[in-house]
C-alpha cells in the first residue's frame, strides 16, 4: 500500500509493520527504486513516534467482520497522533452487517471436537469452539435473512470504547439456524466501496465472520 502511495506521488511513506513481512516491503523497496523515500518501523502503531505529521494513514486491519483485528484503537490513536490537520484516513468508514445462517458446513468446524476420533478428553473444547468467532465462506444461498445494518463506524470521528448491537430478524426461508454471520462494507474513499458481502458480485475473496448457537 506505501509502494502503491509514492507511485501515485506521495512525497514519503512510513511502513509500520510487526511481522517480517517488514522485511520484503522493504526489498520491494529497494528493488523499485523507492526505498529512499520510505521508512521501516517494526513495531506496534502505539508505541511508534512519527517524526512528523502525515497527510493520509492507511490500515488495511479489517479482518472478517471488519472490527475484528483491532482497527478502531489503531486509527483512533493514529489519528489523533499522526494525522495532520486536514488529512484523510482510509478507509473512512465500516458498515457492520449481520444475518441469521443456515449452514451446515459452517457449523461442523465447530462440532467437529464432537467426533469420534477425536479423544475423550479434548470434546470439551466443542463448547468453547461454539463461544467463539469462526469463519465461513457463505453464499447467499445460506442466509434466511438477507442482512441487517447493525452499526456504522467514520474513523473521522471519536468513537466509543464498546459497541452496542442489535437486531430483529424475521427468516425469510425455512432451514435450521446455526448462527449469524458477520461481514463489513468499508468506504475506502467517498464513493468508492470494498466488502467481503456473500454473494456480492465484487466482493473480495475473503470468508465472513460466523457466530455459532
Amino acid at each position: 500500500l506505501g509502494l502503491m502511495c509514492l507511485k501515485a506521488g506521495a512525497g514519503f511513506s512510513y511502513e509500520i509493520e510487526t511481522g517480517p513481512i517488514l522485511e520484503a516491503a522493504r526489498e520491494t523497496f529497494l528493488r523499485t527504486g523507492f526505498a529512499e523515500r520510505a521508512a521501516f518501523i517494526r513495531e506496534k502503531t502505539n508505541r511508534v513516534t512519527l517524526p512528523e505529521p502525515v497527510d493520509l494513514l492507511i490500515c488495511d486491519h479489517v479482518g472478517y467482520f471488519g472490527i475484528d483485528y483491532g482497527i478502531i484503537a489503531m486509527l483512533q490513536d493514529a489519528r489523533r497522533r499522526f494525522l495532520a490537520p486536514g488529512g484523510r484516513i482510509m478507509p473512512l468508514r465500516l458498515v457492520l452487517r449481520l444475518a441469521p445462517v443456515s449452514s451446515r458446513k459452517a457449523f461442523r468446524r465447530v462440532t467437529r471436537w464432537r467426533a469420534p476420533k477425536i479423544a475423550p478428553e479434548f470434546r470439551w473444547l466443542n463448547d468453547l469452539a461454539t463461544h467463539q468467532k469462526q469463519t465461513a465462506t457463505l453464499a447467499a444461498e445460506d442466509l434466511l435473512q438477507d442482512a441487517l445494518p447493525v452499526a456504522e463506524i467514520d474513523f473521522r470521528e471519536d468513537i466509543p470504547e464498546s459497541l452496542v448491537m442489535t437486531a430483529e430478524f424475521k427468516a425469510a426461508q425455512s432451514g435450521p439456524l446455526h448462527g449469524l454471520a458477520g461481514w463489513f462494507e468499508a468506504e475506502l474513499a467517498p464513493g468508492i466501496w470494498m466488502t467481503n458481502a456473500p454473494g456480492h458480485p465484487k466482493a473480495i475473496t475473503r470468508p465472513q465472520a460466523f457466530f455459532p448457537i
